[in-house]
């Protein structure tokens, strides 16, 4: 093997290592979820109402779409519906012990809504109206300050009704 031939495989072999080096410790971004359909949806609900009230726009992060999706899970689960969790934990409690803490930043906010239905009153459509047409929980959809999402949906048998879909989204923002 030339000397040129052992550089350049060298040079590949750095780069390689590199590349997963840089892919292994990069933070999570929205790539790394692949949200569930009707998850998708009404991510993109929340956004088109953020958007048609020139508010920025929201992304999914990894992190607070387990605790949102965990949350729905446990509610069906316990047939509970509440933002405290099943051990009666707060919402911002449950969140930070997901992993979105304030660690390392100066400014930490939380917020969630949730919402569950069957049939029509459980899509994503529904749910979003059902939101945007109470004020507490269009306050929340709209904060201006969000710039982080989860969505969960989990589907279920909820108060001994069966084909229930039940949603949690948890918001959050954090400034170093």
């Amino acid at each position: 093997m030339t000397h040129g031939r052992r550089t350049l495989r060298r040079s590949v072999t750095i780069v390689f290592l590199l590349l997963v080096a840089a892919t292994l410790l990069a933070p999570a971004t929205a790539a790394a979820v692949e949200l569930k359909a009707k998850e998708q949806e009404l991510f993109d609900l929340i956004n088109a109402e953020r958007s048609a009230h020139g508010v920025p726009e929201v992304r999914i992060v990894p992190v607070l779409y387990r605790s949102a999706r965990q949350h729905s899970r446990s509610m069906i689960r316990y047939d509970y519906f509440s933002h405290d969790s099943w051990n009666g934990d707060s919402f911002a409690e449950r969140i930070r012990a997901a992993g979105y803490s304030k660690k390392g930043y100066s400014s930490w906010r939380v917020g969630e809504v949730l919402a569950y239905g069957k049939g029509l009153p459980g899509t994503p459509q529904s749910v979003i109206d059902s939101w945007m047409d109470s004020s507490a929980h269009r306050k929340v959809l709209l904060r201006s300050g969000w710039r982080d999402c989860g969505v969960g949906r989990v589907y279920g048998t909820y108060n001994g009704v069966e084909g229930v879909a039940m949603y949690t989204v948890d918001f959050g923002h954090r400034i170093k």
